[in-house]
């Protein structure tokens, strides 16, 4: 019996015909199934009996080679044991993981060697050649590719890689009842292929097929049951229940519709996504136990980068399978120039995934310089910096990344992006026409926040409303004030800002010497202490104004003493007295006078209020930088 003509969407005009074709073509086969089932033993005897021969002459190749490379993957496996639990044990999970994977391939490369060695070198099978122990050998070792996946995805023994949350005995169950069903499926599909190229009925083979195929599904159903209770959570357990069905679906139509195109797509889909999955769990993991900034947007890169070629290759799969296939929107003689055309747009959008996670990491880093850089009062405001400025920072330039390198997917794609543009630009137009004033609250916002006006948790006023910055959205702030009402001002209705929270020190360094140098020693230790002082990133962000040197005699004590003089930032100043006393010791080895040095060096920080009026007054032979 023929196989009956393939179904093409696009061979009908709208889905409702499609639908009636695949009913009766349905209807058709469920009739040639029950036809078939009467003299179902009868056709499979006749053909065991018509291939007898050539059945006992392949019997021993097929099982030397199955038994060969199933015992050579398992004493691999068995050899590399102690090597999984030490790379289990590694300290960040992503390098765990990959040499987990590299010992999980090992197993499976050497039956894959020990198979072809034997098929080819020792029984004389060409690779490709359509008999059963080529078959076999094939289905085998796709078998032990699920088995090894499997393991990766389970982890009977590693709970910490374990990519579905269930106990040890569930993950055992899980590998070795879904090794059983799949073992099942890929034997079946080998023998009845071959039955069928033997001379078994093709009403035969289809009716065989589905009642295999049928109890797979209930096996996997009790499977699922099963590990239900080892705590497997309830939206797992729906979601393979609902992937098996719809796996089942695809398989039906394929051999109802004489097409597999659709069933190889959901596989291959799958496959790709429980190997994303894998990647995606052990970064995670890797970031959250990891405990270097570097390393964490390192692994953050890393992770964007694989789930965005996954997903591109899922895609690429879905339009392989699904459109040029079954559906037919794009032909067969169309799908190379298509094909190259979506190569290219993916590549393009994982660019623009990589180099987007690539910018924030870029924007966090420059902002959050290394803790040892920075007195602890200074991180805190950087840090309440960072919180103001790297949201909106970051919601722009990823909104660019993203509408440029769409354009440029599109464009590839073979969309005239033109009127997309004219839309976008017509479109902005009106929205900016229609909304000047939230155009203005935002463009007021950015600058205020590029200028370092406020930061969270400041006590600033704005107008006659004074309170604590709590939230800095996209167009407005959120004040709180002493009476714990909120306040939420547009920035465009910002005119003047006076904070509470920046006051300025007024910090004196006295250097007590045994007798006052001459004016150019003087000079030249005012310009070393500026210039050593301002070295210090910490303190050159945090200093207001010149910095001072003024020489006085002591009245009380021979000698005298030289003071230096500046203002800065009241939080940085008051965790800074050592690192000034130490600048200012270096700046005074620096000029030579160390030997006039009577005593150590003594920073005093006050307001700048209360230091106005206690000031000493500068002798004639002060100098500024």
């Amino acid at each position: 019996m023929s196989a009956p003509p393939q179904l093409v969407a696009s061979e009908f005009g709208s889905p409702l015909q499609l639908i009636q074709a695949f009913a009766d073509r349905l209807e058709a086969e469920l009739v040639a199934a029950i036809l078939a089932f009467p003299r179902l033993p009868e056709d499979i005897l006749r053909t065991f009996q018509s291939n007898a021969g050539h059945v006992s002459a392949h019997l021993t190749a097929t099982a030397t080679i199955s038994c060969a490379a199933i015992l050579a993957f398992a004493t691999v496996a068995h050899l590399l044991r102690d090597r999984r639990q030490a790379a289990a044990r590694e300290r960040l999970p992503f390098i765990g993981m990959l040499k987990l994977m590299g010992w999980d391939l090992l197993p499976l490369i050497a039956a894959i060697v020990v198979a072809r060695l034997l098929l080819v070198r020792w029984f004389g099978f060409a690779p490709g050649e359509a008999t059963f122990p080529v078959d076999l050998a094939g289905g085998m070792i796709r078998w032990l590719a699920t088995l090894t996946l499997m393991g990766v995805i389970f982890r009977p023994n590693i709970s910490s890689l374990r990519l579905i949350a269930l106990d040890d005995e569930g993950a055992q169950k899980a590998v070795w009842y879904g090794s059983a069903i799949l073992a099942v499926g890929h034997l079946h599909a080998v023998v009845l292929e071959a039955a069928g190229r033997n001379g078994l009925p093709l009403d035969s083979v289809k009716l065989l097929t589905f009642t295999i195929s049928s109890a797979m599904l209930a096996g996997t159903f009790r499977l699922f049951h099963v590990l239900r209770q080892h705590g497997l959570r309830p939206e797992l357990y729906l979601f393979g229940i609902w992937l098996a069905l719809l796996t089942l679906l695809l398989w039906t139509w394929g051999w109802i519709a004489d097409d597999f195109d659709l069933y190889r797509g959901i596989k291959g889909t799958i496959a790709a996504t429980f190997v994303t999955l894998v990647f995606d769990r052990t970064l995670a993991l890797s970031i959250a136990l990891s405990r270097r900034p570097a390393t964490m947007r390192l692994l953050f890169v890393l992770r964007v980068a694989i789930d965005s070629i996954a997903i591109a290759v899922m895609l690429r799969v879905i339009a392989e399978y699904w459109l040029v296939g079954t559906f037919g929107f794009v032909t067969p003689a169309d799908w190379p120039h298509f094909s190259r055309r979506l190569t290219f747009a993916s590549v393009v959008l994982v660019v623009a995934a990589w180099l987007g996670a690539a910018t924030h990491v870029w924007i966090e880093a420059q902002m959050t310089p290394p803790e040892a850089l920075e007195a602890a009062a200074a991180r805190e405001t950087r840090q309440a910096r960072l919180s103001t400025v790297l949201p909106v920072v970051r919601f722009t330039v990823l909104a660019l990344i993203a509408c440029v390198f769409s354009l440029i997917a599109l464009s590839a794609l073979g969309i005239d992006i033109t009127p997309v543009m004219a839309g976008a630009g017509i479109l902005g137009l009106a929205i900016s026409l229609g909304s000047q004033a939230l155009v203005k609250d935002i463009i007021n916002g950015i600058f205020c926040m590029l200028d370092d006006v406020f930061r969270l948790g400041e006590m600033i006023e704005i107008g006659d409303v004074r309170g604590r910055v709590e939230q800095i959205k996209l167009r407005s702030l959120r004040l709180r004030d002493d009476d714990d009402r909120l306040h939420t001002i547009p920035f465009g209705e910002i005119a003047t800002v006076a904070s509470y929270s920046r006051r300025l020190s007024s910090v004196t360094a006295t250097v007590p010497v045994a007798r006052l140098p001459n004016r150019a020693d003087q000079e030249r230790f005012s310009r070393l202490a500026a210039a050593t002082i301002r070295s210090e990133p910490v303190i050159q962000a945090a200093l207001i104004g010149k910095i001072s040197t003024t020489a006085m005699n002591d009245e009380q004590e021979p000698g005298g003493r030289l003071l230096l003089s500046f203002h800065m930032s009241r939080p940085v100043a008051l965790h800074s007295e050592a690192l000034i006393a130490s600048l200012v010791e270096e700046a005074i080895g620096d000029a030579g006078l160390d030997k006039l040095l009577t005593g150590k060096v003594n920073v005093f920080v006050s307001d700048v209020r209360e230091a106005n009026g206690s000031v000493p007054v500068p002798s004639p032979r002060a100098s500024t930088p």
